[in-house]
């Protein structure tokens, strides 16, 4: 068996290098099509407009590349990267990624400055690919209408919820493929129709979800906005090609989940836990905590934007959806339009449905971001565009209000994790100094760590401005992370062991501290280090 997973581990490594060679090909394609302008003024407009969407980026996520940042699994995955863990979760891009890097001699938490820097790159190509798909279908617009739409498509990706994944510093390395394909999924799928260009988008598509699931709620809100404006004035060729849009992304969500069953069955992967579920119980009961969580969503973000905050988003985005369907042709305009926005919105929320254990957090949402997106570039297409300068004025204000709330809120958001952060690796100094005093005065050295917890363990820092989900949570009361960060501020990787119950008797039972005390929680014993966290 051991040679046929070793087998097993190159295939995916070729499968993965054929998913880097194809979106390299892609995108290559897909930027002579934009540029293919003959005006030199236009191709410089476009160029310039790349750079706007960099700028953007850089100036969103650009924090994470300045200083280093760590999630409650940084310190678990700098010792082990797991590749299958993603495999299991069928994350099949990120897993043939890392093998990749294993290769290569990469860690996704060591370099996740370079890794951060190649991803903001990576999400500015995006943001541009896709705007550019939606403004060539669009007709000519006035440059209020162009920087509206600019900024719509920007808050798609910079906003609070992709802010909280990123805040996972170890997921940039494995999101460059994914978020790549995302934007080449949705460029391939508008292009001139024939049926080349859904299997174009069906393989992008595929990489994309490999990478993270959610991914599918934005491929729809786009593709089917991109559907309804080229097809603006031929409904018959709307509705066909919109069910083939969600026959593509249906396709390759249900390869995905039986992907992964397959491989469970024949033994390549171990079961997760998290995985996909078609129990009608499970779905049910998954449906009930998605509509309760949309209370949550809809006031503060889940926890994250100041009270009202979204709901103050979700009236302007309910004006939108006003003026579209006033503005949209009869009847059955605003039924596809209805049936569109409900399609991508549902969708952006799919992968939680199937949950075996649903795991409900912020970055849940990261795909609703472009449904609204989609709301208001449709809103200033068929009402906007025509209406008068004042109003076309005050509507790039408002979008450039929401972004600007978006980064501040972002950047404080990593200010927090960073400043928690210094908390959990001070803590962790203390406990490696006690080690290395311990070891010069008995000669012994320590190998192996044994963590207990006191009466009331404090989960979340108390100074954190943000307390829900992982955000805020203590590395040093997350199991399989506090003994990898002692190892790393100790600078030797040491081995977990059980806490034996006469030295937790004798030592920590019914203790409640609210600080680190080494003195009293750090205790050494031959070569095995026992360590109490408050």
């Amino acid at each position: 068996m051991g040679i046929i997973k070793q087998c097993f581990t190159q295939i995916v490594m070729l499968v993965t290098l054929a998913m880097g060679i194809w979106c390299v090909y892609t995108l290559i394609h897909a930027v002579c099509d934009i540029f293919k302008i003959g005006q030199k003024q236009e191709k410089q407009r476009r160029l310039i407009c790349y750079g706007g969407f960099l700028a953007s980026a850089f100036l969103a996520y650009g924090c994470m590349v300045w200083s280093k940042h760590y999630s409650v699994d940084s310190f678990n995955v700098m010792y082990d990267m797991s590749p299958f863990w993603h495999m299991q979760l069928g994350r099949y891009t990120n897993c043939g990624t890392i093998l990749w890097a294993q290769f290569l001699g990469l860690n996704q938490v060591i370099s996740q400055q370079l890794f951060m820097m190649l991803w903001i790159i990576v999400l500015a190509t995006t943001m541009w690919v896709i705007y550019y798909s939606i403004m060539d279908l669009s007709g000519p617009m006035t440059l209020t209408g162009k920087l509206f739409t600019a900024g719509a498509v920007v808050l798609s990706f910079v906003n609070v919820f992709t802010m909280e994944l990123m805040l996972f510093p170890e997921m940039a390395m494995v999101l460059l493929l994914g978020n790549l394909a995302l934007g080449l999924s949705v460029r391939s799928a508008l292009e001139e129709n024939d049926w080349k260009k859904w299997v174009a988008s069906a393989v992008s598509l595929s990489i994309a979800l490999g990478c993270y699931q959610s991914y599918i709620g934005i491929y729809e809100a786009f593709v089917l906005a991109g559907i309804y404006l080229k097809f603006r004035e031929q409904p018959k060729k709307r509705y066909q090609q919109s069910v083939i849009a969600l026959m593509v992304g249906g396709g390759v969500s249900l390869f995905n989940v039986v992907l992964v069953k397959v491989l469970l069955k024949a033994g390549f992967i171990a079961d997760s836990g998290r995985g996909a579920s078609i129990s009608w119980e499970v779905i049910q009961s998954n449906i009930r905590e998605l509509i309760l969580y949309q209370l949550k969503f809809w006031t503060n973000a889940d926890g994250i934007l100041p009270e009202a905050g979204m709901l103050l988003i979700g009236i302007v985005t309910l004006i939108g959806l006003v003026v579209i369907f006033v503005k949209a042709k009869g009847g059955e305009g605003r039924l596809f339009l209805a049936v569109m926005l409900t399609a991508a919105y549902g969708l952006g929320y799919a992968p939680h449905l199937i949950e075996s254990r649903i795991d409900l957090s912020p970055r849940s949402n990261v795909a609703i971001w472009a449904v609204i997106a989609v709301v208001w570039i449709l809103a200033v297409i068929v009402f906007f565009q025509d209406s008068k300068p004042i109003v076309r004025k005050w509507s790039n204000v408002l979008v450039a209000s929401v972004i600007m709330v978006q980064i501040l809120t972002m950047q404080d958001m990593a200010a927090n994790e960073q400043a928690m952060n210094a908390i959990d690796i001070l803590e962790a100094d203390q406990i490696a100094n006690k080690i290395e005093q311990y070891e010069e005065e008995t000669g012994n050295t320590v190998s192996k760590i044994a963590i207990t917890y006191d009466q009331n363990p404090t989960i979340y820092q108390e100074q954190s401005r943000y307390r829900h989900s992982q955000l805020g949570v203590r590395i040093m009361v997350t199991d399989y992370s506090n003994y990898r960060l002692i190892s790393s501020r100790a600078n030797r990787e040491l081995q977990k062991t059980d806490m034996p119950d006469e030295i937790f008797q004798q030592y920590f039972s019914e203790k409640d501290w609210n600080e680190l005390n080494v003195e009293e929680q750090v205790f050494c014993e031959d070569d095995v280090a026992y360590v109490a966290v408050y």
